[in-house]
């Protein structure tokens, strides 16, 4: 009986070990599982406070962006470096030339990147002021464009005849710059007609004969040939003297497609003839407040002014350094001409002085010769005298007339 009780509390007492032991395993697995616990707590809270940290970095960074924005936007500068003006600032390539297009320049290098054309042509080049600025614009923004120039380079009625040397000058420069993907067709505006086809031009420069017969020719000729996204710039809209007639037209084209016309630089009339012409095209042609209107007039007027002035200046730097030349010239021809009145002196001092002296050896001479007569004819007397003898002489009275 004692060794069953002593067996039950063995196995009461291993049962107790066993449980002590189970609890002590579990315990330690609680502990263990505290302390993950508490290490990923830990680095939950060392994750958090870096976000936290990074977060107050962020916006801090943020905050002091939103301030440089908003300096910059009250300062003009985000609007000043924006690249969509930078045609505006492009340099000319083609320069010390007159024209009467130098204050378009900077609006023909936003249209040709604004418009993006695949092929260009003008009608009426001559210096080629205004199609260099269409070439420039190719090359600065780097289009696929391909250009094409009309003239015959002979000038008309109205711009008066040139000579060959005008052409010449132009085709040398055109040469060293555009050669690539430009073409000059030395030919009449409809001589040149059949080496375009129809829809094929999406901008199209006409700035020929300013009649308004011919400006109406050439724009009914060639408005077949523009593209659906094609625009017309028509040159002179705002010269209303002698034969022009392009403003008279310009009236009838403008109530017919979106349009905007420039007034400075005897006016420059754009009009998107082409459905799909590109969007900032349209939003220009499509400008009909009057404030905005006025305000992007004056300001391009004001940017092309720089290039009207800066040729005008050419003009009289080259005039200057003539009337210079011509005035150096002057000095020499007038040296030349005072060494000449200087020795014209000397020798008239001379032919003086020699004149003097021979004057005095004259005067010497006859009061010599007066001497010698005078010296002769006492002479004479005295042997007449002494010939004569005493009582033959007469008294005076009685004496011949011739011998008295």
């Amino acid at each position: 009986m004692a060794d069953l009780k002593e067996a039950h509390l063995y196995k009461i007492a291993e049962a107790a070990q066993a449980a002590v032991d189970l609890l002590r395993s579990k315990l330690a697995a609680a502990e263990a599982e505290v302390d993950r616990l508490r290490r990923e707590r830990t680095a939950f809270a060392a994750e958090l406070y870096s976000e936290s940290s990074a977060r107050e970095a962020v916006e801090e960074c943020l905050a002091r962006e939103r301030v440089r924005l908003f300096a910059e936007r009250v300062a003009g500068l985000t609007t000043l470096t924006d690249s969509t003006f930078d045609p505006l600032f492009w340099q000319p390539a083609r320069l010390g030339v007159p024209s009467g297009w130098w204050m378009h320049v900077p609006f023909a290098h936003w249209l040709v990147r604004a418009a993006a054309p695949r092929a260009l042509v003008e009608l009426g080049t001559s210096t080629g002021v205004s199609y260099s600025a269409f070439c420039n614009a190719v090359v600065e923004a780097g289009l696929p464009t391909r250009c094409h120039a009309v003239d015959t380079w002979h000038g008309d009625r109205e711009a008066g005849e040139y000579g060959n040397d005008v052409y010449e000058d132009f085709r040398q420069f055109h040469e060293q710059h555009y050669s690539k993907f430009s073409t000059l067709l030395r030919c009449t505006f409809d001589e040149a007609l059949p080496q375009f086809i129809d829809g094929s031009i999406d901008l199209l420069h006409i700035n020929g004969l300013h009649t308004y017969e011919a400006v109406r020719h050439n724009v009914g000729s060639w408005l077949p040939k523009l593209s659906e996204r094609g625009v017309i710039l028509l040159h002179n809209t705002n010269v209303r003297e002698r034969e022009s007639g392009v403003w008279r037209f310009w009236e009838e084209l403008r109530g017919q497609y979106p349009s905007f016309e420039f007034l400075h630089g005897y006016g420059l009339g754009v009009l998107a003839v082409g459905e799909a012409a590109t969007e900032p095209v349209l939003a220009l042609c499509r400008l009909t407040d009057p404030a905005l209107v006025g305000k992007l007039r004056s300001r391009f007027a004001l940017i092309g002014e720089r290039w009207s002035q800066g040729v005008r200046l050419q003009d009289a730097i080259t005039a200057f350094a003539r009337v210079q030349a011509e005035a150096e010239e002057l000095g020499l021809q007038r040296a030349a001409q005072d060494s000449v009145i200087e020795d014209l002196r000397i020798e008239l001092v001379r032919l003086e002085t020699l004149a003097a002296d021979r004057g005095i050896a004259a005067d010497m001479a006859e009061i010599a010769v007066a001497l010698k007569a005078g010296e002769l004819k006492r002479a004479r007397a005295e042997i007449a005298a002494r010939s004569t003898p005493r009582a033959m002489r007469l008294p005076e009275w009685l004496r011949p007339r011739g011998q008295r």
